[in-house]
């Protein structure tokens, strides 16, 4: 009786020390429902909570202070509308401007643009391209980076932050798609931007494709924080989605060598457009190339 009771008594501490081992590897590998961290890889659940973004309002200065050039948010094109948002992220709230094409250009178009800035880069950085894309009939929508600009970053947590910038990213496609109504959202984004969208479009089926200018991965490393960041681990999770490279011989950042080695490990679908002229991320001499890689993405045939 008494061999049987110790026995009853080391299952049952063994059933104990085996539920403490699940839950700890779990605690370490799942850090909530929405954010996943295993094998030195991270995601996000597409079950995220819907977004809530306030409209600052359409502020556009007076014509006298548009008419000196120096302001960067000044509406000069009778095509879009551009207004400015505070959307709630995760442990932040990013200050976007949001560019919608009038009614002619949406009803041809209908499609949308989450457009993310490199490093050290603002919203005010980005907006000539965003003008570009809004005048082409694109709804964009751009924001401040955590660690530019007027985006406020509430708290910081264990989650890293550059992995809560790809949040940033999907949380402003929920907002496209949700309360903009778009259905079809691409990711978009110059040089860090880029690797930030080849990553956030990874974690979610539902966007579109991506355009990655001037950008690259990491190659092989070994560190793992970088390993985490690196898109060139994250392409399986957009395999049958088109990804469009543009990239300028002349980029002195991010050699376009780089970017090559980068689209060899993309999986189709796929396709590189090569240009002279820019020295790193997105400038005039790139518009047609840029605005050819999104009607590639958009077009239902490879």
């Amino acid at each position: 009786m008494r061999i049987k009771k110790r026995t009853l008594k080391l299952w049952l501490l063994l059933i104990v020390i085996l539920a403490a081992a699940y839950f700890l590897f779990h605690s370490r590998h799942r850090t909530s429902d929405v954010y996943i961290f295993s094998n030195n890889l991270f995601s996000y659940s597409e079950k995220r909570p819907a977004p809530v973004a306030e409209v600052v309002g359409t502020t556009i200065p007076p014509q006298a202070e548009c008419a000196t050039g120096l302001s960067p948010i000044c509406n000069d094109s009778e095509n879009y509308t551009l207004s400015e948002l505070v959307i709630q992220s995760r442990d932040a709230k990013l200050s976007a401007y949001l560019l919608v094409p009038k009614a002619k250009q949406q009803h041809e178009r209908k499609v949308g643009v989450v457009l993310l800035a490199g490093a050290g880069v603002d919203k005010n950085g980005e907006l000539g391209f965003a003008k570009v894309l809004a005048n082409e009939g694109f709804t964009v929508l751009t924001y401040d980076q955590r660690s530019a600009g007027r985006t406020v970053v509430e708290k910081a947590t264990q989650e890293p932050e550059s992995h809560k910038s790809v949040y940033d990213a999907l949380a402003s496609f929920d907002y496209l798609r949700e309360s903009e109504k778009i259905g079809k959202v691409l990711m978009a984004g110059e040089s860090l931007g880029g690797r930030t969208a080849i990553i956030a479009a990874s974690m979610d089926n539902r966007i579109y494709g991506v355009l990655a200018i001037s950008t690259s991965g990491y190659g092989t490393v070994a560190d793992p924080y970088y390993y985490s960041i690196n898109p060139d681990n994250y392409f399986d999770g957009i395999k049958g989605r088109k990804i469009a490279f543009v990239h300028s011989t002349s980029d002195t950042v991010i050699p376009i060598a780089f970017a090559e080695q980068t689209f060899q490990r993309a999986g189709e679908p796929k396709k590189f457009f090569k240009l002279n002229g820019c020295t790193h991320g997105y400038c005039p001499q790139m518009k047609s190339q840029a605005l050819d890689a999104l009607q590639w993405v958009l077009n239902s045939t490879a």
